[in-house]
């Protein structure tokens, strides 16, 4: 992309920077120590429930599924019941969260029965540090709704994602999830579905399954998250064209 525009579009004064991730945070991923402590310095929407560090700590690494739909997205409840079917089914550990308004502005409610059978597995929370959980070792797979952020956090620290886009430019970004960079998998085949379309719980079953299983993509991954760190730190070609701009912003401007 970035070719094309310089070369046949002639914008010859493109920086293509990213991901633009609090520095410490980058640091930390490439010495690949000391990864369950917390990053900071991110801007958040609501309080986050650190206490969900902790209980990923009991599980094996990359066992457990992280599951998050952004800020924007809505579910009815019909779709919310499959989802919590889907995930039970897989026999996996899942830290859902689970925003106060994800049912069109309503808060979602559980089957007592089914809070029961995923007691010793399932984690919810309304908000979540989400660099602080896809950087934990025992997370395995991302099931998200496809956001930039999201896909930029993941990727760096080589976590594989589901995709289900909601709208905007999700839908590409899910497609570029599996079929450009292959570091994932989507929930939907169709182009066009979004959540808007009713997922069945055996659909969601058998995605999660097949990402939390498939090497390649964990492998695949892990070469994006290697380039993308090797891009962020200092003098990384990220870091370098970012202070390029902010150079090029102070000359004519403040001078």
């Amino acid at each position: 992309m970035i070719d094309y525009l310089v070369n046949k579009i002639k914008l010859k004064t493109i920086l293509p920077m990213g991901p633009i991730l609090p520095l410490p945070f980058i640091n930390q991923i490439k010495r690949n120590k000391d990864k369950d402590s917390t990053h900071g310095d991110a801007i958040i929407l609501w309080n986050e429930n650190k206490g969900c560090l902790t209980w990923l700590s009991q599980f094996k690494p990359k066992s457990v599924l992280y599951v998050s739909f952004g800020s924007l997205a809505l579910l009815s409840h019909h779709q919310i019941e499959e989802v919590a079917a889907g995930l039970e089914a897989t026999q996996y550990p899942f830290l859902w969260v689970i925003r106060p308004n994800l049912i069109h502005g309503q808060s979602p409610t559980f089957d007592v029965d089914f809070l029961e059978r995923v007691k010793n597995r399932a984690y919810f929370v309304d908000w979540a540090p989400q660099l602080d959980i896809l950087s934990h070792t025992s997370v395995g797979g991302f099931f998200t709704h496809g956001g930039w952020n999201s896909i930029v956090d993941a990727i760096i620290v080589g976590v594989p994602m589901l995709g289900w886009p909601y709208f905007g430019d999700q839908p590409i970004n899910c497609k570029c999830i599996e079929q450009g960079w292959k570091v994932g998998l989507r929930l939907q085949d169709d182009d066009n579905a979004t959540m808007e379309t009713l997922v069945s719980r055996n659909v969601i079953k058998t995605k999660v399954e097949e990402l939390m299983t498939t090497k390649k993509i964990q492998d695949k991954v892990n070469e994006w998250s290697l380039l993308s760190i090797k891009a962020s730190i200092k003098d990384g070609s990220s870091s370098n064209n970012f202070l390029s701009f902010v150079g090029s912003l102070k000359s004519h401007v403040f001078m």
